[in-house]
């Protein structure tokens, strides 16, 4: 079986040969690591025994930091190692788990996943969310390293995808020796793939957990530090996506006729994008200042530029310093990106109709009718309209977000008491 799916990556790999190098040639980013992913360079890891966390890119790492902490006071004597697949991701983790050994995982041909493996050398290894690759899973069940899946989720649409391929997915999904995922529906997809019910267990989400409190950010100062006045109402866009900062901006300049303060700061999903918004933002005649050059320039509260995020990880302390948040992916068919941060720092949190990356926290939010789902632009220019036509709702609608996720803590505690029970 790896023979035959060592050979199935060569061959895609030599059809997607032209794609894959203009990719790299024309984003850089997306090779970097790759003498890592092959199990070259590999960190050097103490005396310890370690516990193996992986999480694919950005989303992940963050929504792990209160486990990674939790899993380091559970299992004291035992050193945990974090991985990644994307080199965002990589970036994020280097920055947030500066205790911790941070590499690349390795792509999934035998000799790469062999080489890291053996040099990890995991008692456990903790998958986020899901992230299952034939040859890793095989070669860890080999060697008798059991595999966690935890905060695990998946969509209608990948499950129908796992599906095509009955007899890979059938034995991946049997490598793994325990399931711990957020709700009853993603449960009820991992036993339509042929997970063992003995193996999953209903721990709910743990993003929920590690959201960051609100007295951990000074919003006054990073108001100052923007140039933004203390009374001016402040619409961010975050995590978004192209189109949807053109849909930002019409709407801002909309609702700037009736409300001459209101500013505007975007934060892309993906920040190498910044200089085709900044054109964008030129080209309608407005001023941009870049996130990067403002420890450079003195700003006044009377410029009221419209601020673009071109750097990584500001994004949870920008929501702090606004009133209304727009999360990104949602006006698009991308899927929707978290809503959890501007929620539990009590803001006014509005999105489109494509979320089914976050169903559950979608769902969640508009039973207690704590957040604004809207389904185009114009509905997003209205939903907006009205709330800076009503601060007290406005208010009310963030105080009633952060109640919620309240309600929805402690999955984190949950998953380490079933880690707890697999590692004896």
């Amino acid at each position: 079986m790896g023979f035959l799916i060592n050979c199935l990556y060569l061959f895609v790999v030599c059809l997607a040969s032209p794609f894959l190098v203009y990719k790299a040639i024309t984003r850089p980013r997306h090779i970097r690591g790759l003498r890592r992913r092959l199990g070259f360079d590999l960190p050097v890891l103490g005396e310890k025994q370690c516990i193996w966390v992986h999480g694919v890119s950005v989303g992940e790492i963050l929504a792990a930091k209160t486990f990674v902490k939790a899993l380091s006071e559970a299992f004291p004597d035992t050193e945990i190692v974090i991985s990644t697949t994307t080199s965002t991701g990589q970036e994020v983790a280097v920055k947030n788990y500066p205790d911790h050994k941070v590499f690349y995982f390795p792509i999934d041909f035998t000799f790469s996943v062999s080489r890291i493996v053996k040099r990890i050398n995991p008692k456990l290894i903790v998958l986020i969310e899901l992230e299952l690759w034939p040859n890793f899973l095989r070669y860890a069940n080999r060697k008798n390293i059991p595999v966690a899946v935890i905060n695990g989720r998946i969509s209608e649409r990948s499950a129908r995808r796992y599906g095509l391929a009955p007899a890979i997915v059938s034995s991946m999904f049997q490598n793994v020796a325990l399931y711990c995922v957020q709700t009853e529906s993603y449960a009820e997809r991992f036993l339509s793939l042929g997970v063992n019910p003995e193996r999953l267990s209903v721990t709910d989400s743990m993003k929920y957990d590690c959201v960051r409190s609100p007295g951990d950010i000074d919003a006054v100062a990073i108001r100052k530090r923007l140039g933004i006045a203390e009374s001016a109402p402040v619409l961010l866009g975050g995590s978004t996506h192209p189109k949807e900062e053109m849909f930002l901006m019409e709407s801002f300049l909309e609702l700037r006729k009736t409300h001459s303060d209101l500013r505007l700061i975007l934060v892309p999903r993906h920040n190498e994008r910044a200089p085709e918004i900044e054109k964008d933002i030129i080209g309608a005649g407005e001023k941009c200042l870049l996130f990067s050059n403002i420890p450079t320039q003195n700003i006044s509260s009377e410029d009221r530029p419209i601020i673009l995020v071109d750097v990584m990880g500001e994004l949870g302390r920008l929501y702090a310093a606004a009133d209304l948040c727009f999360v990104g992916g949602s006006l698009i068919p991308h899927g929707g990106q978290n809503i959890l941060e501007p929620a539990n720092l009590g803001k006014a949190v509005l999105f489109g109709p494509h979320c089914f990356n976050f169903q559950e926290s979608v769902d969640d939010l508009l039973a207690r009718e704590a957040a604004l789902q809207v389904e185009d632009a114009k509905a997003l220019t209205n939903a907006l309209a009205a709330l800076l036509n009503d601060p007290d709702r406005c208010k009310a609608l963030g105080a009633e977000a952060r109640a919620t996720l309240e309600l929805k803590r402690g999955a984190t505690k949950k998953t380490i008491e079933k880690l707890s029970t697999l590692l004896r």
